[in-house]
């Protein structure tokens, strides 16, 4: 899903220069705890528990039906989809494209009551591929190099978000981590670690697992930039399917300045698939108009209710250095207590 390239067309728009300027305390702290707690993620990706059964979820990979159906979305204009980066600061064609799947699952979910009353009560995640294929390789001058190169990562969509504009922000906020945090490094090395020590059968045991604890599987390939042709006709478009044992599997494909979306369902999770084509085109064209009518914010390199838990675990530290050794050994237990609250409230925020 995510590419280190920067292209326009993979969805990472190249961020602009800024001025350098002293550090912010709050913004080391947080961007510390951002960092170890990616690197827990990626340790912990095969033993989180299980995402909450949903109308999109299969109880088991070993479930997927045959007959499975495919559907495709009607082109979409990159234009539109980069107008809506505008709605806030700094997003990418990536964040827009994974926000928009997001509110699709919201409204296909909506419709069948499966959204609940309290946001805490529903944990629903992806997984995408994160290409491990660093700079641009030359594959007839390195032929070993042909192939899929990429490990799946996992990441909490925040369905539970009926605001297109919050919606973004949060799905921003969440690529951003996993492109600058150690997850994906982490991930790397465990895989190539069970693949050189544990049977084959080991660890394909170990993926499947991976797509029995997640909802939905999605991806975007960038395609050509400029039409192409097949035998002497042009290719008006095309696009993909993702045979993965999901339930949904959403593949995004870009060509010649146009969006497809591509849905692989089963036919007991999603009998239409096509329905869900068309909420991922109402999605997008919801934030193309809403990034006319809003204004896009300063970027925060933080969000508040994280920056907020920074301050209390930064004033804590400090008044925990600064009180004496008898009065400090009496707190011990106050501290430890308010530290364990802070940081289930910075897991909460997140």
């Amino acid at each position: 899903m995510f590419d280190t390239e920067g292209t326009p067309s993979t969805g990472v728009a190249k961020r602009k220069s800024q001025a350098i300027k002293s550090p912010d305390p709050l913004d080391l702290i947080c961007g510390a705890w951002a960092w170890v707690s990616g690197f827990l993620r990626g340790l912990t990706l095969i033993t989180r528990p299980a995402d909450t059964p949903t109308a999109i979820k299969l109880s088991s990979p070993h479930d997927i039906q045959p007959g499975r159906k495919v559907a495709f979305s009607r082109p979409v204009p990159l234009e539109s989809v980069q107008q809506a980066r505008k709605l806030v600061a700094n997003a990418t064609i990536n964040d827009v494209l994974v926000a928009a799947l997001t509110g699709t699952v919201r409204r296909f979910l909506e419709k069948r009551g499966g959204l609940p009353e309290k946001p805490g009560d529903l944990q629903l995640r992806g997984t995408f591929p994160f290409n491990t294929r660093f700079g641009d390789v030359d594959i007839k001058a390195n032929p070993s190099q042909f192939g899929n190169q990429f490990v799946p990562l996992v990441m909490p969509l925040p369905i539970h978000i009926a605001s297109p504009y919050t919606r973004l922000q949060k799905c921003k906020e969440r690529c951003d981590e996993l492109k600058s945090g150690p997850e994906a490094a982490v991930v790397i090395m465990a895989n190539k670690t069970a693949g050189l020590s544990l049977p084959t059968s080991a660890a394909l045991d170990i993926s499947l697992s991976v797509f029995q604890k997640v909802s939905l599987l999605f991806t975007n390939v960038p395609g050509p930039r400029d039409p192409v042709t097949m035998g002497g006709n042009k290719v008006i478009t095309f696009g993909f399917a993702v045979p993965m044992p999901m339930g949904i599997n959403f593949s995004i494909l870009t060509y010649a300045g146009e969006v497809t979306l591509g849905v692989l369902s089963d036919p007991k999770i999603v009998e239409e698939p096509q329905e869900l084509c068309e909420c991922f085109v109402e999605e997008l064209e919801l934030l193309h108009d809403a990034s006319k009518y809003h204004r896009a914010d300063k970027e925060q390199s933080h969000p508040v209710e994280r920056r907020a838990v920074a301050k209390l675990l930064l004033v804590m530290a400090l008044v925990y250095l600064l009180t004496p050794a008898w009065l400090a050994l009496g707190g011990v237990s106050l501290f430890a207590g308010l530290y364990v609250w802070a940081t289930i409230s910075l897991f909460a925020a997140k």
